[in-house]
């Protein structure tokens, strides 16, 4: 019976812990995308069909727009009805699925302190891209669809085929679902080098699970997509695109020395494809710091099974037995539920909601073209102004992004030819952008509103 396995009490403080990081700080709101992405979803329910070109925008108005989360989109709309506390709980419930399901299986192996350990460096890698966005709603999919790969080959068997019922769910909600295909055919060579007699049945499971994938509004063009986003220029400008960053300690960097000491110590011996599976992720995580939630999430469940073989998991029989503990368990869950529900969630000024300068503009100035900085994009949409540019990278690819970059490093000539062709009216910027600088210094431009973090300036010559 499920209820009396002797991992479950472990993988449910996992998950309860991944909860209450999740609801309760504000930083899961901390994210220009999280605006933009919700009022995709609301038009989506108001128009009755997926949306297919830019609504949002001044510049790009009308332009194709593909909007590969749409799925994720309409869940985070329809959660927002019910107020920031509940786009908390529903990606708390998401992320402390993941947690309990890599514990679970963790602690399935390997004794306590192991995957405690093991866990909990894990985890600590996917702190990072814990913000309200669709990502987070596949990583309880991850965790299951990695578990699943690597339980059939512990068992020396293809995976059953029912799981790959996740793929046309997984590639509606986000793009990552080519990753999870990528690693099922890594662990497919893995298997044929091990047994070549077992590529007939790897191949029918992958052959399925990418056919499912094609069941989206977009079919083919879905799958490619992701592709397509990978080639975007200048995508190292956003943040979680740039390469990990070491210059301070982080939940990575101590994962990696660990890894690196397991490997020093001789005892654990991995197969040659799991270490080369595992090198990828590293390198992935070290290329892009938005990766590191994959490795911290898929490299645990890698490396378990031949560390069980060192330190395999013991269980008393008084661990069986634990029926109190799921129950003070569901008490605690209950309890961050309803604290979660009772205190109000009060949203300030941040570095991608510029709420109190554009709570001082005047209703002429909302019907406007504004100059906007990146990164206020999203809360422009959200309160019903339409940016010259926000965080859509793959919508505004190229030219504009080129010329948008570089006005932002004290190009005149590209700020000139941006006002000019999109007729700015106003501009909001951060206090420390160059922008501000240059437009303090031409004519025709004056400072309207300023605080501490941004400035907003408006043309007073006329149209």
């Amino acid at each position: 019976m499920f209820l009396r396995q002797p991992a479950l009490p472990f993988a449910l403080v996992a998950g309860a812990i991944a909860f209450a990081f999740v609801v309760f700080p504000s930083d899961l709101l901390n994210e220009s995308d999280t605006y933009w992405h919700i009022k995709a979803g609301e038009w989506m329910l108001k128009q009755g069909e997926i949306l297919r070109t830019d609504p949002f925008s001044s510049t790009m108005t009308g332009k194709p727009w593909h909007t590969q989360e749409w799925l994720a989109e309409i869940l985070m709309a329809a959660s927002y009805r019910f107020g920031w506390v509940s786009i908390h709980l529903i990606f708390g419930i998401c992320v402390a699925s993941a947690a309990a399901i890599t514990a679970f299986f963790i602690r399935q192996r390997v004794d306590l302190f192991l995957a405690t350990l093991i866990t909990t460096l894990g985890l600590a890698c996917t702190t990072g891209s814990l913000l309200a966005r669709p990502h987070l709603f596949t990583l309880p999919l991850l965790a299951l669809w990695t578990m699943g790969l690597v339980k059939a080959r512990e068992a020396g068997r293809t995976p059953p085929l029912y799981m790959c019922l996740i793929m046309p769910l997984w590639a509606n909600l986000h793009g990552s679902f080519v990753f999870a295909l990528g690693l099922a055919g890594l662990i497919a060579a893995e298997a044929f080098i091990e047994n070549y007699k077992s590529v007939r049945d790897w191949a029918i499971f992958i052959i399925l699970a990418s056919a499912l994938c094609l069941l989206t509004p977009f079919g083919l063009e879905g799958v490619l997509f992701p592709f397509k986003l990978m080639t975007i220029t200048n995508l190292n400008y956003i943040v979680e695109w740039q390469p990990s960053d070491f210059s301070e300690v982080s939940p990575f960097a101590l994962s990696l020395l660990a890894l690196i000491g397991l490997l020093g110590l001789g005892k654990v011996s991995f197969p040659i494809p799991r270490l080369l599976i595992v090198l990828l992720l590293i390198w992935m995580a070290l290329n892009h710091a938005r990766h590191q939630m994959l490795f911290g999430l898929v490299v645990p469940l890698l490396i378990t099974p031949a560390m069980a073989q060192v330190w395999p998991a013991q269980f008393s029989q008084a661990m069986r037995h634990h029926g109190l503990k799921l129950f003070v368990l569901a008490i605690a869950f209950v309890s961050m539920i309803t604290a979660r529900l009772a205190l109000p969630i009060e949203r300030t000024d941040n570095f991608a909601s510029p709420m109190t300068a554009l709570s001082h503009i005047s209703d002429e100035m909302r019907g406007q073209n504004v100059l906007n900085d990146f990164a206020y994009g999203g809360y422009l949409i959200w309160i019903g102004i339409k940016p010259s540019i926000d965080s859509r990278s793959d919508l505004y690819n190229g030219e504009k992004m080129e010329t948008y970059l570089a006005m932002v490093n004290s190009d005149q000539q590209a700020l000139d030819h941006i006002i000019q062709k999109y007729d700015m009216r106003w501009a909001i910027f951060p206090a420390s952008s160059p922008v501000i600088k240059m437009l303090d210094q031409m004519k025709g431009w004056s400072r309207y509103y300023e605080d501490d973090q941004s400035v907003i300036l408006i043309r007073t010559d006329k149209p």
